[in-house]
């Protein structure tokens, strides 16, 4: 996709910082990569899908970049992997229709990385994290960089 090449160099360094079994460096690059690919992303979307930006109002956070635009909800998926991707279900009071689509928008899909997610990242890129070298760190961050990647396939495939 043209839209990632820009990511292409460090996306096959992390395949060799994995391979070398230098999973700092690796979650590291992983945790840039994931923002910077979302924030490409949205950039594509502020024109897909004709937002209205302000463009003295800065979005120095992926939180606050997720938050503060007014994301329209033309994210298709169903209901039952949306409560999945949220963990917001309640097993004994949920009556979820499993073909039940519902549409949502670019903050609602990416959520996970304003929550628990965030706050690794944060304390990992702001050295107040040191041990993030575990195999466990990487299926986290690797999971959010292929929901990152769906996503982004998902909008390319959309307004193409």
């Amino acid at each position: 996709m043209e839209l990632l090449k820009n990511f292409k160099g460090t996306l096959l360094e992390i395949c060799k910082t994995y391979e070398i079994k230098s999973y700092r460096a690796c979650n590291l690059l992983i945790l840039t990569s994931i923002e910077g690919i979302v924030r490409t992303l949205g950039q594509y979307l502020i024109d897909k899908q004709n937002l209205e930006i302000d463009l003295n109002q800065e979005f120095n956070s992926l939180d606050s970049y997720l938050r503060k635009i007014s994301w329209k909800p033309d994210y298709e998926i169903s209901d039952t992997k949306y409560k999945l991707l949220t963990g917001d279900w309640d097993f004994k009071r949920d009556n979820i229709d499993p073909l039940k689509n519902i549409n949502i928008n670019l903050k609602q899909r990416l959520d996970f990385l304003r929550r628990r997610f965030k706050e690794d990242r944060d304390m990992i890129l702001h050295g107040l994290e040191s041990d993030y070298g575990k195999e466990w760190h990487l299926f986290v961050n690797f999971s959010a960089l292929e929901q990152v990647y769906e996503t982004f396939e998902y909008y390319m495939k959309k307004y193409k």
